[in-house]
């Protein structure tokens, strides 16, 4: 990983041993092509977990920072007008109801964790599986494990038989 400048000890260095940054190409099964990146450096963002969905019809973005809030792009839309437009959640999005009766309040990071935690407490009564399961955490370890493994190789490297 290399080593960088130690702010505790003037003039001296200190290792480091975990990425700051990482960005992959990635195939799925069904042959789309993906990009995944992460930096914990990067500066201007408070909490800047973002994802964005290329497709043939259109554009998603979802950003931590504006959680309450979808960026949507459809090439269906009229040439004049195009761009991005904001969806606003609401009551017609769970579990945003159970908190707030109409649209336009945000819901919070912990109102969002009181979701998740309700939502694991429901699958322990019924039973029903969770999502994410532990499964699902192992993949993404396995998916992380390649990339490092392919970023050592400088080859591709299969998920499913890593």
């Amino acid at each position: 990983m290399g080593e960088r400048a130690d702010p505790q000890n003037k003039g001296s260095r200190k290792s480091v041993d975990n990425d700051d940054m990482v960005a992959a190409l990635v195939q799925f099964e069904n042959g789309v092509h993906g990009h995944i990146g992460a930096s914990r450096v990067t500066w201007g963002y408070k909490c800047g977990l973002r994802w964005e969905v290329h497709g043939t019809k259109g554009t998603i973005i979802f950003e931590q920072e504006r959680l309450n809030e979808l960026k949507l792009f459809t090439r269906q839309d009229d040439p004049a007008t195009d761009g991005f437009r904001t969806i606003l959640t609401g009551p017609d999005h769970p579990p945003y109801s159970a908190f707030l009766p109409n649209g336009g309040h945000s819901l919070g990071y912990m109102d969002v964790k009181i979701c998740e935690l309700h939502e694991l407490l429901q699958s322990i009564e019924t039973g029903e599986a969770a999502w994410p399961s532990f499964n699902d955490g192992l993949v993404i370890e396995q998916v992380m494990d390649a990339v490092d493994k392919s970023s050592l190789s400088g080859q591709w490297v299969d998920v499913g038989k890593n």
